[in-house]
């Protein structure tokens, strides 16, 4: 199983720049089996577009939350179960830093880890996070799980991560600061290991970000701060771990990381937060408003049904009739409401609707749209 991982600094950005075949034609050229992105900067759900979401074989977990965002695209079929609440922790959760995926034989942790840059609150806040971070991997692997971590961890640990170390060690900044490096130190002394620096020590030159604003990539003068990690009992499935430079569009590169194939998970479920949906038209569950998802098949409920059930259609309102790709056109003229009742309907409706209700039905579903496309499709 091939895993990526990249900070895109913005995904529709990067969505402009890559070559005709969007997100499945990238997905494809770096043959990965899981490709997780940090810093996505989609500032809520509805900004999503089915260009975002619905990928050829993958499904998507996106985390929800208030501002990062990250999300992990997996193959179908090789997850097992889904999370954005990596801590149990709002201070931590609430920024949209993690998705947590369960792969079987590997809990995958895909994080963008805070940049301490911007004032000593936010140094803080990052080394609380990379303690909480620490806690939650120890956790973990005493319950007997491995575990993957990959991302953007906005450290460079050591002097060969950096191009300029004497320079910064006079000059400190944010990523490369004596506290910063010596918890880095203390969790690999942990039992965790850094993929890359274990197949590649002592190597100087390999880094993964550059500064643009100095026009730093031509020159190769950057840092290492994007990671691939696992737990020391894990390293031994660990085939190959690779910086990808030939790689632009972002002021990253993606990293990657080969493990052993996990065993066949034989999933005939719905993992929590994926995008997928089940119904008759191809497509595989639904999800509601807070994510939860729809357990009944599509094709055995009725219209009533559906909305007694609170399923939302695609248009957004609350109890609304979830219509299926396609089946617009299928309907009939006489399937069609006759317009003046429809609209003598919805005047009577305006006039007697609550207030609340009415700011109830147009935030009632923001996550109606996450669907993937089957290959079919």
């Amino acid at each position: 199983m091939r895993i990526v991982s990249w900070n895109v600094n913005g995904i529709r950005a990067v969505l402009k720049r890559l070559p005709e075949g969007g997100l499945k034609g990238l997905f494809d050229r770096h043959s990965a089996d899981v490709f997780c992105m940090q810093e996505t900067k989609v500032d809520s759900t509805v900004d999503l577009s089915r260009e975002l979401t619905h990928v050829e074989g993958f499904e998507s977990f996106w985390s929800h939350c208030k501002t990062k965002k990250v999300v992990t695209f997996a193959r179908i079929g090789k997850t097992k179960d889904a999370s954005t609440s990596f801590f149990n922790e709002p201070r931590y959760d609430q920024e949209g830093r993690i998705m947590m995926t369960d792969h079987g034989s590997f809990v995958l942790f895909n994080i963008y880890f805070p940049n301490g840059g911007r004032g000593i609150e936010r140094h803080e806040y990052k080394m609380g996070f990379y303690k909480a971070y620490e806690k939650r991997c120890k956790e973990l692997v005493e319950q007997k799980r491995n575990i993957v971590t990959v991302g953007d961890v906005n450290t460079a640990f050591a002097e060969i991560d950096i191009h300029n170390p004497k320079e910064k060690e006079k000059s400190p900044c944010s990523g490369f600061l004596p506290d910063e490096r010596q918890w880095m130190e203390d969790f690999f002394s942990a039992g965790f290991i850094d993929t890359f620096r274990h197949q590649h020590p002592g190597e100087s030159g390999h880094y993964t970000w550059w500064d643009v604003k100095k026009n730093m990539r031509p020159s190769d003068k950057g840092w290492r701060i994007d990671y691939s990690i696992v737990n020391e009992d894990f390293i031994s499935q660990v085939k190959d771990s690779k910086i990808m430079k030939e790689q632009h569009g972002s002021d990253h590169c993606p990293i990657s990381i080969q493990v052993e194939d996990p065993p066949d998970l034989n999933i005939n479920f719905i993992p929590p937060l994926s995008s997928r949906v089940k119904d008759k038209s191809g497509i595989a569950a639904l999800f509601k408003a807070k994510g939860e998802i729809n357990k009944k098949e599509e094709k055995n409920e009725t219209v009533e049904e559906r909305r007694e059930n609170g399923i939302v259609d695609k248009r957004g309102g609350e109890n609304s009739e979830m219509i299926a790709p396609g089946e617009e056109s299928k309907r009939t003229e006489k399937d069609q409401p006759n317009t003046k009742d429809v609209k003598k309907t919805k005047e009577t409706s305006q006039q007697n609707r609550p207030k609340k209700k009415t700011k109830e039905a147009k935030t009632g579903s923001i996550l109606s749209f996450f669907q993937v496309v089957k290959k079919n499709d």
